[in-house]
């Protein structure tokens, strides 16, 4: 057996139960904190946000906190976070997040949202929070990583990082991976783009620039563009075209990669 191939049938059984995947805990937020009886702005109120998880039937488990505070006409920004999270495959076996927030004036008055800002405040305290629906945009690292079949290999995996800034309108960032596949090696770095829902793409358009190289002393390495989509953030499609030196002048073929990816 190839020496990639033992990898890759490694990922094959290390997802059949369950895989690491790219999670959102702390969603992106940001508004102005008032006076509830005038609407005048808060300045320098202290805003605590506690991001917490939990599984279907299970306790709530804190998982992190962000400080901030408001500035002189009471806005405050909370920016996203995700992390590598263990979902096992199963109904009702995906955790989920939550953020519970905070404020905190100069003056001791206070408001709390345990259940996070889109859930009905109490609006008879001396603070009103108003929320803006737009997100500001959170600079993250996200893993990249996906088993395919074809593109030019039998079937490989792939792993690196994508440097993803992002809204929950848009996304955009720079990818950079290595591919390790039963017939060969290489790697791809290029632009990624979601055009919607950039905190949790449901599509993802990738350009790049590919290379390959047999596991077999020729033929020798092979440079190319590549285009790839996912959808629903996992069914990822590509198409590379690599030079094929086999022949007796230099010619381009096409291969089609289809499987399983996150970015």
């Amino acid at each position: 057996m190839k020496p990639g191939a033992l990898l890759v049938f490694g990922g094959i059984a290390a997802c059949a139960s369950g895989c690491l995947l790219p999670l959102y805990t702390r969603e992106p937020a940001q508004g102005r904190l008032v006076r509830a009886a005038d609407g005048r702005p808060v300045a320098g109120a202290e805003v605590h946000v506690e991001s917490a998880k939990h599984y279907f039937g299970g306790p709530r488990q804190v998982i992190g906190t962000y400080e901030t505070r408001t500035d002189g006409d009471g806005h405050w920004r909370v920016r996203g976070h995700a992390s590598l999270e263990f979902v096992v495959l199963l109904p009702d076996a995906a955790p989920n997040f939550g953020d519970a927030y905070a404020f905190r004036a100069p003056d001791g008055a206070a408001l709390s949202a345990p259940q996070g800002l889109s859930a009905e405040l109490d609006g008879s305290g001396p603070l009103r929070v108003v929320v803006d629906p737009s997100t500001p945009l959170s600079p993250v690292v996200l893993p990249a990583l996906g088993l395919v079949g074809g593109g030019g290999q039998t079937v490989s995996v792939h792993g690196g990082a994508v440097f993803w800034v992002a809204n929950k309108r848009f996304g955009a960032g720079l990818r950079a991976v290595g591919e390790v596949g039963e017939t060969g090696f290489g790697g791809a770095a290029g632009v990624v783009v979601s055009p919607v829902l950039g905190l949790m793409p449901a599509v993802v358009v990738e350009a790049n620039a590919r290379w390959l190289r047999s596991w077999d002393a020729e033929p020798a390495s092979r440079v190319g563009p590549e285009i790839a989509v996912t959808l629903l953030a996992f069914l990822r499609t590509s198409v590379s075209v690599l030079p094929d030196d086999s022949g007796a002048s230099r010619r381009w073929k096409t291969f089609v990669g289809v499987g399983w990816g996150y970015l």
